[in-house]
């Protein structure tokens, strides 16, 4: 055997990622492109959401900084936030504007007004093809997250987190969208057949929330 050369046991260990819902090279590249899709789209969303919302602000701007710190979406990259993965997989299949992409994410990260939310979500939205119905909903909402009242928040935090426990549980930004919804006692639909996990990514976001940037 080679000097450093592994023992064949009839399988390929694949290295894992730090993105916990894309926690293989394998799983990135060979998710059905619909999904990542909405899930890219999901979670912006939910970053534009949490950037609005003063207790979250600087989570949103940490998770920007660590989303865009190579600059690009051009190559697979280990060490990518679950946004990277399918920024990057999107990206190269021309799904999306990288360019957009980074100077709304770069805007975020510098703690920047950002104008006209509502027209750029609208074009993730039709750049991503989103026909999903619940989607739009939130999408409209979030843009005017500041305006909106009571209800409407939490009919998008029910909506969110009925997404992110039925299709993306291993989100990073899942259990703090699930800690905000209790912060603000609203009242949280289950999904159905859904098990909500207990984890804790190992981005660790939680902890993120009062801590300030570095």
């Amino acid at each position: 055997m080679e000097d450093g050369a592994s023992p064949s046991f009839g399988f390929i260990r694949e290295e894992l990622n730090e993105s916990t819902m894309y926690r293989t090279r394998a799983q990135a590249e060979t998710a059905n492109e619909s999904d990542v899709a909405d899930f890219a789209f999901v979670t912006l969303i939910t970053l534009w959401l949490l950037y609005n919302n003063k207790d979250t602000r600087n989570l949103a701007r940490n998770y920007a900084t660590q989303t865009i710190q190579y600059r690009d979406f051009n190559h697979y990259r280990r060490a990518g936030t679950d946004l990277y993965m399918a920024i990057h997989r999107l990206v190269n299949a021309g799904k999306l504007n990288e360019r957009e992409i980074l100077r709304f994410l770069t805007m975020m990260s510098g703690n920047q007004q950002i104008s006209s939310p509502e027209s750029w979500l609208l074009t993730l939205e039709r750049q991503l093809k989103i026909n999903n119905s619940a989607f739009k909903m939130m999408r409209r909402n979030i843009a005017d997250w500041k305006t909106i009242n009571d209800s409407q928040h939490e009919l998008v935090y029910n909506k969110l987190l009925l997404y992110y426990r039925s299709k993306a549980i291993r989100s990073e930004l899942y259990s703090i969208i699930e800690n905000l919804a209790k912060n603000h006692d609203l009242k949280i639909a289950k999904a159905k057949g859904s098990k909500v996990s207990r984890h804790t990514s190992g981005f660790k976001l939680g902890q993120e929330i009062h801590r300030p940037l570095v």
